[in-house]
């Protein structure tokens, strides 16, 4: 049963709904980032199809395969792929973000980061995502062309990246 104690639990605050709670509280505050709402909006989407899949069985034949697709397991995959990727796209543009609009998306893009690092503890395709993101900033970034000071800022930026994330991400 819910208590008031219950609000103070540690177990209940580092849950990952409540995470996303205070997530979405600071991008009420925040400027405008339309796509940071994706992964939050991908769970709902599942939700719905899954909740209302009688009326959705009513639709015209080009709306209801589309949503039924959502049922599906590979449906199902990739709209949770979605929501990984877009997760990480979010996280990387952080930065961008605080330079385009100032500091007032500092405090987004700082919870943001602390959400998918500890996300990235748990859900194995925030997992995959993140790999593959890296990989892909490796072979830039560590190529033969690419001068050896860059790669070493790159590393260096790699470096203290990993450190933030384990350290929000517990």
């Amino acid at each position: 049963p819910l208590k008031m104690a219950t609000l103070s639990d540690p177990a209940f605050t580092s849950t990952q709904e409540v995470q996303a709670f205070v997530l979405n509280i600071f991008m009420l505050f925040s400027p405008p980032l339309p796509f940071a709402l994706m992964p939050f909006l991908t769970g709902c989407l599942l939700n719905a199809v899954h909740g209302f899949q009688t009326p959705i069985q009513s639709l015209p034949d080009f709306l209801k395969s589309r949503l039924l697709y959502f049922t599906t397991p590979e449906g199902v995959f990739q709209l949770n792929a979605f929501g990984a990727v877009s997760e990480v796209i979010v996280t990387f543009m952080g930065p961008l973000l605080v330079v385009v609009q100032g500091y007032r998306a500092l405090l987004m893009s700082f919870f943001f980061f602390q959400y998918v690092a500890r996300r990235y503890k748990s859900n194995q395709q925030t997992q995959q995502t993140v790999m593959i993101f890296t990989q892909k900033a490796d072979g830039w970034f560590k190529h033969r062309l690419v001068p050896m000071p860059l790669q070493n800022v790159y590393m260096n930026a790699k470096t203290y990246v990993a450190w933030g994330a384990d350290k929000l991400g517990s």
